[in-house]
């Protein structure tokens, strides 16, 4: 499997949360509970508690989500996808985004999910930079492994990989083939780059003000939303 040394640290964190999870459910089937499908590493605790972290959610084995939040954020995915699977009819091609749609369906198959900080202890912006990174890291050398809506549009070019083909959208795919480098050259002096720049520490300073709104309690779906 393609990797990175940023990759590598991520697989190992991997590997640990799910040897942390068989001796969970291990735990759980001598005691004679009934094996969980949902495991957490948790967000960290003390008095970082409300500090920011990045995390990975994990099914069956496989990264497929890389975020960042605070406190509870990590949770929020799979308490939705919940709440859509038992409200919402059997399909699941009108949800959005991928990430909803696609952990709707797990949890209608019953794959085991483990939710794992990743590194914890950041401000917001460092928070905001390592989420990049990593995703783009996992675009470059394992593309479409990932949940997250990508869009190459915005996406330094660095991590744009050769081949690419299940866009969320059609348009967030760049064209192919891109081993020009006066293309590669133009498109970082680009308008769509510079923009993808601003927003980018636009998005890093707004981090805690999303933070807050999240711990208002407001929620995203409704029954409306089937």
């Amino acid at each position: 499997m393609a990797t990175s040394p940023i990759l590598a640290f991520i697989d190992s964190r991997t590997n640990q949360a799910q040897r942390k999870a068989k001796s969970a459910i291990l735990m759980k089937k001598q005691k004679g509970s009934t094996q969980p499908s949902v495991l957490s590493g948790g967000p960290p605790g003390g008095r970082r508690r409300s500090a920011a972290y990045v995390y990975a959610i994990i099914v069956d084995g496989v990264v497929r989500y890389i975020g960042k939040g605070r406190n509870e954020r990590m949770y929020t995915h799979l308490i939705e996808a919940k709440r859509t699977s038992a409200r919402c009819p059997a399909s699941t091609a009108h949800l959005s985004p991928r990430m909803h749609r696609k952990l709707v369906e797990t949890v209608r198959a019953g794959s085991q999910i483990i939710e794992t900080v990743i590194k914890s202890g950041l401000t917001d912006r460092a928070a905001h930079r390592l989420e990049s990174r990593m995703i783009g890291e996992f675009h470059k050398f394992r593309a479409g492994q990932l949940w997250n809506t990508i869009d190459e549009r915005f996406l330094d070019p660095r991590y744009v990989p050769e081949e690419w083909d299940d866009p969320e959208h059609p348009l967030y795919r760049l064209p192919r083939p891109l081993g020009n480098p006066r293309l590669a050259r133009g498109w970082a002096r680009s308008k769509t780059y510079q923009l993808w720049a601003s927003l980018s520490q636009q998005k890093a300073g707004e981090a805690s003000h999303r933070a807050r709104r999240r711990r208002s309690g407001g929620k995203r779906l409704t029954a409306s939303d089937c």
